[in-house]
């Protein structure tokens, strides 16, 4: 998860600094966002001199707000929760289905 503070961020193409666990992202969006995953101080370091060019954090900028639409815009998470609500629906009308009704033995 990366919180509110991130996606905001990407949203306003600013390039974002932290911790990032792909296997999540992938599991989850089908794809890396474009952060700037950083495990100690040394790769913070390292990246904060990356950044001072221009043309690199426009870049990595533009990306992060690519990502972000494509994967967490209103509509995209609209999407993916009527999809998780009716999966939620369908088993609960399914397990309806398939228990006793109220009196019968079982």
């Amino acid at each position: 998860a990366t919180g509110s503070t991130t996606p905001e961020a990407w949203s306003c193409g600013k390039p974002v600094v932290g911790r990032i666990l792909p296997e999540l992202h992938l599991r989850h969006h089908g794809s890396v966002p474009p952060s700037l995953s950083c495990v100690d101080s040394v790769d913070i370091y390292k990246t904060m001199l990356k950044l001072r060019n221009e043309g690199y954090r426009k870049d990595i900028g533009e990306q992060g707000r690519k990502w972000v639409t494509e994967n967490q815009s209103l509509t995209v998470v609209a999407k993916r929760e009527t999809y998780i609500y009716g999966q939620v629906i369908d088993a609960c009308a399914k397990a309806s289905h398939n228990r006793p009704a109220d009196g019968a033995e079982g």
